[in-house]
């Protein structure tokens, strides 16, 4: 306390000596910077004052608060688009020709192989012009080998041979499109899976182009989704993905295994596939799934919750944080921090600036209190 009585007469004689040298600016500045020293003292002083008064005397109110600590901790950022799930051996198979079904060999939920004969159609007339094609094939083949051998000998025109080769060869040529058309009338499966739904009935009539059979495979299968074109940089292969299917309550964890080189000019998004691993069948086609897929990381950043972040009227984020006076632990003064941020995610945000990582932020009681007020923090 004696210091405090030495201090106001230093003061007093450090502004007549000011007044008196006015010409020397050196001295000016000299005396200014001294008394401004002597100030931070005496403030300080008055703040240690004041906690110690607060300590033993219960009846001045300070304004309580809460504090939390800063720590470096990781941090990631993910965004959420909504997708549904596909397979790539997800097709309906058509028929190729006309005719009536004869026979479907299959039924719905049967598990087939690649190759296997899933539906049979009346190829009679088809086979009986096979045959006719077959006869008329090998009489137009002796006649071109004889006419051969006698155009080699010199013998005949060289009119006759041409025709005679002609119609061979068209005959050929006929008999394999009726042979293709023959495979065609027998439905196999292109790969091994389930039959899914059979569309029509035994003695129905069916033409080219109309459904026949749907077969799926969904041991390999993946959600596509639509991602706005903000986020184009932030997406690549092997991005992990977080997928919650709401319809039987499962969460996944995967990776992007494709994003799309096109932006849609309708709603200006990419499409992205996430890869599933799905043996047992458990996820159908068209099933809908959130994605939450993670686009920033990093090992270590100051993060505060977002209800400690305050905004004043020009938009700047800042915080409060508590630094106690000497001799106490539970009177502090409010130390407010202009903050520059990075990005937030399920109520956390990034500290880019304006904190080093020591501070003791006040949480409740934030937005009761100011800058350099005195208050009382408690646990």
């Amino acid at each position: 306390m004696k210091a405090l009585y030495y201090i106001l007469p230093l003061a007093a004689m450090s502004i007549v000596s000011c007044q008196e040298e006015k010409g020397d600016l050196q001295k000016l500045q000299d005396e200014r910077d001294s008394l401004s020293t002597l100030t931070n003292t005496i403030q300080q002083r008055i703040l240690e004052l004041d906690g110690e008064i607060a300590e033993l005397d219960s009846t001045i109110k300070f304004t309580t608060v809460t504090l939390y600590q800063v720590e470096a901790q990781p941090f990631a950022h993910y965004f959420q688009v909504y997708g549904s799930v596909e397979a790539d051996r997800n097709v309906t198979l058509f028929a190729e020709t006309q005719g009536m079904i004869e026979e479907i060999h299959v039924r719905e939920g049967q598990t087939v192989k690649e190759g296997q004969r899933l539906i049979s159609i009346d190829d009679e007339v088809i086979r009986r012009n096979i045959e006719e094609a077959q006869t008329s094939l090998e009489l137009a083949d002796t006649l071109y080998q004889k006419q051969s051998k006698l155009w080699a000998q010199g013998i005949g025109s060289q009119v006759q041979y041409l025709e005679a080769k002609n119609r061979f060869e068209s005959l050929q040529s006929r008999l394999n499109v009726l042979n293709a058309q023959l495979r065609m009338a027998n439905l196999t499966a292109p790969f091994s899976g389930v039959v899914d739904e059979i569309f029509p009935k035994g003695g129905e009539y069916t033409g080219p182009g109309q459904p026949l059979i749907r077969l799926v495979n969904m041991n390999s299968v993946y959600v596509t989704a639509d991602v706005p074109e903000d986020y184009i940089n932030r997406v690549a292969t092997g991005s992990e993905a977080t997928m919650y299917f709401r319809s039987i309550n499962d969460t996944v964890e995967a990776k992007v295994i494709q994003v799309g080189q096109y932006i849609n000019p309708d709603n200006r998004t990419f499409k992205i596939k996430v890869g599933i691993n799905d043996a047992n069948g458990t996820y159908k086609p068209n099933m809908m799934a959130s994605v939450q897929l993670k686009d920033y990381s990093t090992e270590t950043a100051m993060v505060l919750p977002n209800h400690i972040i305050q905004q004043d009227p020009e938009g700047r984020s800042y915080v409060y944080s508590f630094e106690n006076h000497e001799g106490t632990d539970e009177i502090g003064t409010v130390v407010k921090h202009y903050l520059e941020l990075g990005h937030s995610y399920n109520g956390i945000t990034e500290i880019l600036s304006g904190l080093t990582g020591t501070e003791r932020i006040i949480d409740r009681g934030a937005r009761s209190v100011q800058a350099d007020e005195h208050v009382r923090m408690i646990k």
